[in-house]
């Protein structure tokens, strides 16, 4: 009966296998960054930011641990969006904080939740 020990490395012709460098992964890894909308409770103002984790960013939000919202917890979250890089993420937190269509949109979207 073959153990571990004694089995043997079989060869394969044409395939040359490759040592993988340390700390290095054979995929990479897959994240999303959202884009969210977070109301105030309180105050009915709104926040918008990105994060990987949208849970643990409100979580940070109304533990006070976000200089910015930490006077107008509680917070909760009214819209949020998917976006496959960081800079995406972004460049769609840009449009509706300063463009004139992205405050129409962001206001549209505060009004239905």
């Amino acid at each position: 009966m073959p153990t571990v020990d004694n089995l043997k490395t079989v060869e394969v012709r044409g395939f040359v296998p490759r040592r993988k460098a340390p700390g290095s992964r054979q995929f990479p890894k897959f994240s999303m960054h959202y884009l969210y909308i977070l109301k105030s409770e309180c105050y009915g103002t709104s926040y918008t930011g990105v994060a990987k984790d949208i849970g643990k960013r409100l979580e940070d939000h109304n533990r006070g641990r976000v200089k910015s919202t930490k006077h107008k917890r509680p917070w909760i979250l009214i819209h949020s969006e998917a976006h496959e890089t960081l800079s995406d993420a972004k460049k769609r937190e840009w449009f509706l904080k300063c463009t004139p269509q992205g405050g129409k949109l962001k206001k549209k979207i505060l009004e239905t939740a």
